[in-house]
Parts: structure tokens; sequence; C-alpha cells
């Protein structure tokens, strides 16, 4: 068994038969035929087309919920709002934000409307990171707006954190939309704010970051702030 095994073993000179080399060329949508470069032999091919897919009939819009919550401390005697801060009503929103630059602006332009705007490491309170917006944003100053609603003849207040990553402008979250006790009726395109006793307009709009140059005022007997691409409340 020992010699069996030191025994040399005899050198493989059986080859295997040469198998035809195929290229295969996969092609999805675009079924022209490639030109066989000049310097390589020909070879066969095999296509193998794709399937176009169709269009399922699922229900998507492009259009969200805005409301235009009044600000400010007063109501004209006409009982129509001066100013206006249009946003989306967000359910599903945390808590209520803004596009950072577009409030300093605001602050800005109109310092009256503004009650305090805090610069949270400037207090030495750390930023706040809110998940599930363009996988996280932070918030780095909170800016408390007045209302025009009162109660026992002192104006309610908005808070909103600002971040310089927000996609949209304004965004009203569940914790305003509970707390002021708001109804969206998408039928009759009003927002119905059981705690402040008001209506706000409700418009299907294409969410979006619109520039802080749509900051408008009107001097005159009707102050409109415009914060929309539309012109409406200009043509008053």
């Amino acid at each position: 068994m020992i010699a069996a095994l030191a025994l040399p073993s005899e050198p493989d000179t059986v080859k295997e038969p040469e198998q035809k080399k195929f290229r295969r060329v996969f092609f999805t949508y675009n079924m022209q035929d490639n030109p066989q470069p000049p310097s390589e032999p020909l070879t066969q091919y095999h296509a193998f087309l794709a399937n176009r897919f169709a269009r399922f009939a699922f229900p998507i819009s492009d259009s969200l919920p805005f409301i235009d919550v009044p600000i400010g401390r007063v109501i004209t005697e006409s009982g129509h709002t001066q100013d206006y801060l249009r946003g989306l009503a967000d359910t599903g929103g945390c808590c209520t934000m803004a596009w950072k630059p577009y409030m300093l602006r605001l602050k800005e332009k109109f310092p009256q409307y503004v009650e305090e705007h805090t610069v949270l490491k400037e207090r030495q309170f750390e930023d706040i990171k809110i998940g599930g917006i363009q996988g996280g944003v932070y918030i780095t100053d909170v800016m408390t707006l007045f209302l025009p609603f009162t109660t026992d003849g002192e104006n309610h207040r908005i808070m909103f954190g600002l971040t310089d990553d927000l996609p949209i402008n304004v965004l009203y979250g569940l914790p305003f939309l509970l707390q002021a006790q708001i109804t969206l009726d998408m039928d009759a395109q009003t927002a119905r704010s059981r705690l402040l006793g008001a209506s706000f307009k409700l418009t299907l709009r294409s969410p979006k970051r619109l520039d802080i140059t749509t900051i408008d005022h009107k001097t005159g007997p009707s102050n409109v702030y415009v914060t929309s691409e539309d012109q409406e409340a200009n043509q008053e």
C-alpha cells in the first residue's frame, strides 16, 4: 500500500474538448444591435429583450394642504386679517417649523409680529434634531409670533423651530394643529380652529420652498403679507 502511494502519478494527457464561446448581450428597452468590432472575431449573439413595465393605476397627489394662518396682534375692522403666514398643514409633522432665512427676513421687515427670537446656542441650549426630513434636520433657532386672537385680553402666540434645511417655507405640525383644535375640511377648502373660533383658507399646493423675495407688503388701507407665488392678494 505504501509502495502504491509512492508511485508517481501519470501526467494527465487527456484534454477536454474546447467549448464554443458565446457572448450574451442583454438589451433593456434599447433594442438596437451594436455593430461587431472589426478587431474581434465573429461571435454568436443571444439577445434577451426585457418587456416594458406597465403603469399601475394608483392614486398619488402632487399637492398637499396648505393653510393661511393670520399673524399679528389685531384684525381689521372688516373682520379680515391683515397678514397671514401660509404653511403646510402636516398631521405627520412632529413640530411646527420654518425655513430659517425666510423667517429672518420676516423678522427684518415686520418686527412687530415677533415676540421673541432665541438662538439656542447663544442661550446655552443644544440644537434640536428632527428626524424624518431629508435624513434629519437641526433646529438652531426658535421664533415666537403673535396671533390676532385673544383670551382675557392677551394675544395667543405660535412658536416656530427654525432650520436651514427645511424643503418648504413653513410647516404647521401636529402640536399646533392639536392645541388650536384645527379640523381640515378638504371639500370646503377650510381649516377650522375650535380654540380660536376662526376659519383659515385651505388650498392644495405643490410642496416646495419659495424664495424669500416672495415676502411682499403693500401699504394702504389693506396691508397684505404675501407668501406664495400667486398675486391674488396684491390685486385687492
